[in-house]
């Protein structure tokens, strides 16, 4: 995969965790993986060398690390979400310390997903692993919130018949023990999967459709930095002039001239520091 896409999924993936999340670790199965990746995101951001260990649940873990933590969102790097007020969901859904909470949404091949059923007020009744006969349309996504027992549970559980930790297994340990929370994405919340090429095509064509429609970027973290106050205009400005030749360096740099021209005495400041 060319370091432009591989880039962008990872941009795409993270753009709305990361105005709730205060620290991110990326986990890949390889070395040669993380160079890879350390290129696609022009730095090291606590990349996690797991070479060998084939489980994802087995890849989250640093157990001193995590018992230390409130909260702790498992994110699926194939997965991109996207729908207005969906960082108030996440911070909503950060705020429980006690139960795990997954997020679920309705498909048309839920045999293809761990697929999840719900009573009348959407309480989980049951989770199965790529059903042959699924019994709902409710397909679990791969974003996750869990309190940090999740050490405890998934050191519990046995391996499944593929001889790997399963996240559907700690899930439906949390559903036993009734912690587990569901949050429903529904209309106006879309949810991409760009685990094979053909969904990556999907993604692709979705992603340029809006961004082409709205002239808005989905997923740019200097605008999101920037809005939130991490970085100033000056390094908005360095990073719109690295990237200058592409339609992202352009894009940065447009939001540099519009806040440019809101601000004038910022405008100002940058003059005397050139």
């Amino acid at each position: 995969m060319e370091n432009s896409t591989l880039r962008q999924i990872i941009r795409e993936s993270i753009q709305n965790y990361i105005r709730e999340i205060d620290e991110v670790a990326e986990v890949a199965a390889t070395e040669a993986r993380i160079r890879k990746m350390e290129e696609a995101i022009e730095e090291r951001k606590n990349l996690i060398n797991m070479e060998g260990l084939e489980e994802t649940m087995h890849k989250m873990i640093d157990k001193k690390k995590i018992k230390e933590i409130e909260s702790i969102c498992l994110i699926l790097g194939d997965n991109i979400f996207y729908g207005q007020g969906f960082s108030s969901v996440l911070r909503r859904t950060s705020f429980s310390v006690t139960d795990a909470t997954i997020f679920v949404y309705r498909v048309n091949n839920p045999w293809d997903f761990g697929v999840i059923t719900v009573d009348r007020d959407n309480r989980p009744i049951s989770i199965v692993e790529k059903p042959l006969n699924p019994t709902s349309d409710l397909a679990v996504t791969g974003l996750y919130f869990y309190p940090p027992d999740v050490i405890d549970i998934v050191d519990s559980i046995s391996p499944s018949a593929r001889n790997e930790l399963e996240i559907t297994s700690v899930n439906q340990e949390y559903l036993k023990r009734r912690r587990l929370n569901v949050e429903m994405l529904g209309r106006g919340f879309a949810w991409l999967d760009t685990g094979s090429p053909t969904s990556l095509l999907d993604a692709s064509h979705f992603i340029e459709t809006i961004e082409t429609r709205q002239g808005l970027k989905v997923a740019c973290l200097e605008e999101i930095a920037f809005n939130n106050g991490w970085i100033d205009l000056g390094t908005l400005k360095g990073s719109a002039d690295a990237q200058i030749n592409s339609g992202y360096g352009r894009y940065l740099n447009s939001i540099y001239e519009n806040a440019h021209q809101e601000n004038p005495a910022v405008k100002h400041q940058l003059k005397n520091e050139h």
